[in-house]
């Protein structure tokens, strides 16, 4: 992992998510990129005159401030050794976090739960299905307190499809370079019901591919799925949450739809991976 992109509109949750970056660019040794968007007259990009700098003059101000506001992002990371970089945005949505990572080729994007006005909208709801739904890359999303974040274990919530073992790839790949360990959980629903055997034989395969890797094997029983993830989150205070996005299949309801509804609903830390 080299490079990784924080979108940030400098509110306290953008903020906790840019320490869990940090937490992470100083153990792979990665270079930070700092994001943000900003919203202004459209022909306030094209002035050149002094004349016309006059007459945008809370423009011009709120650039600035926001200017300084991502150097001393950048500042506050050098002084911790990790290589940074700054770049304003101006008059884009989600896309343009898109397009950053996908030009820069940064390797995770790590950003807040919930932010202030404007950028918030990104941040919840089908805005923030939008950023997962898009990305080239793993998106972390931080919620509650950055030092709860456990960037060394992964909760991977899945079916363990039997044909879906190459899906398993990315997060083997992700949890080595992350010096992380693995836990898998399969959470059986009156709905989605499986016995012990087929639930031992699924995740046993699965821990086979990464028996170094994988530490612990769960099957869970739950009125509902989601019921199931807040209880067990809840009781286990797990790592990270890892779901799996796929683009293209939607074959594994785990894959897709699950991710998008999901993302928004649960009070802990939660990593979206995307696989082929």
């Amino acid at each position: 992992m080299k490079k990784i992109l924080v979108p940030t509109d400098f509110s306290e949750c953008a903020v906790k998510a840019g320490k869990v970056a940090m937490k992470l660019a100083k153990q792979q040794d990665a270079s930070l990129h700092f994001l943000h968007i900003i919203d202004i007259p459209a022909d306030w990009i094209t002035i050149v005159s002094k004349a016309e700098t006059t007459l945008y003059a809370d423009i011009t101000k709120k650039v600035n401030d926001h200017q300084q506001q991502l150097a001393q992002l950048v500042s506050e990371a050098r002084s911790e050794g990790v290589d940074a970089r700054k770049h304003l945005l101006y008059n884009q949505d989600y896309k343009g976090i898109l397009t950053y990572a996908h030009d820069q080729k940064v390797d995770m994007i790590v950003m807040g739960s919930h932010g202030a006005s404007g950028f918030r909208e990104w941040l919840i709801g089908s805005n923030a299905q939008r950023v997962v739904r898009g990305a080239e890359v793993p998106v972390l999303v931080i919620k509650g307190e950055e030092a709860a974040v456990k960037t060394d274990r992964l909760l991977l919530h899945n079916d363990f499809e039997i044909d879906e073992l190459e899906s398993f790839v990315p997060v083997v790949n992700l949890a080595k370079d992350l010096n992380a360990k693995i836990d898998l959980l399969l959470v059986s629903t009156p709905n989605d019901f499986y016995p012990s055997p087929e639930a031992d034989a699924r995740l046993n395969l699965y821990k086979s591919a990464a028996p170094q890797l994988v530490e612990g094997t769960h099957l869970y029983n739950a009125t509902t799925e989601e019921e199931g993830l807040i209880n067990w989150c809840q009781r286990e205070n797990p790592g990270l949450l890892t779901m799996l996005y796929n683009k293209k299949k939607t074959r594994n309801r785990y894959v897709r739809r699950h991710v998008e509804e999901l993302i928004n609903h649960l009070e802990v830390s939660f990593l979206s991976i995307p696989v082929d």
